[in-house]
């Protein structure tokens, strides 16, 4: 099954009171079959946003922020009716995900698969002031989404990764709607 703007039910915002524009950006829902919804959310605001730093697999804490408007948007799935909950293994979707999971009563199971993409490689974690003194070769291959930086997984790569656990869950989920915490680059994938 192919993956583009035809499947996907609605894009709905989800504003925040207490960041004004919200940085948590958005809910997106798609069909994965006649029968099924799947919601996927990105995680919201984290420490390595406020410190500039390269994301991608770094692993890091949800801030005060985050966590609000984690809040805010496990509210509004409660009205969804959702079955299951499912969240990528790094630590800001998981801290999402046990948000989500308090206020819905789900029980959130971790799929590593659907973590984002390694895309920084050797610049993950590092401030971006730094990364471009230290690393002005891997910031220039940074320009192209489907570049490869070193240490990083390639597009083919996490593409592959990705659509390949989709199809594996899908044959798990039944007709009520499902929520994924997952990241930028998998939700970015799922809208292509």
């Amino acid at each position: 099954m192919g993956i583009g703007p035809a499947n996907i039910l609605s894009i709905c915002s989800i504003p925040s009171p207490s960041a004004g524009n919200c940085f948590f950006s958005s809910i997106y829902c798609r069909t994965i079959s006649k029968t099924l919804s799947w919601w996927r959310l990105a995680t919201p605001r984290v420490s390595g946003d406020i410190e500039e730093r390269f994301g991608g697999i770094y692993d890091d804490h949800l801030t005060s922020l985050g966590q609000e408007q984690s809040r805010e948007v496990a509210r509004a799935l409660q009205l969804i009716g959702a079955e299951s909950l499912y969240a990528s293994s790094l630590m800001r979707a998981q801290e999402t995900a046990a948000i989500i999971s308090e206020a819905t009563g789900l029980v959130c199971r971790t799929l590593p698969e659907f973590q984002e993409r390694n895309r920084y490689g050797v610049l993950s974690g590092i401030v971006k002031s730094e990364a471009a003194r230290t690393f002005p070769d891997e910031i220039q291959k940074n320009q192209d989404e489907k570049s490869s930086i070193e240490g990083s997984e390639t597009y083919a790569a996490f593409k592959q990764r990705v659509l390949s656990a989709l199809d594996k869950l899908k044959h798990e989920l039944t007709k009520t709607p499902s929520i994924l915490v997952a990241h930028g680059d998998v939700i970015r994938l799922f809208l292509k």
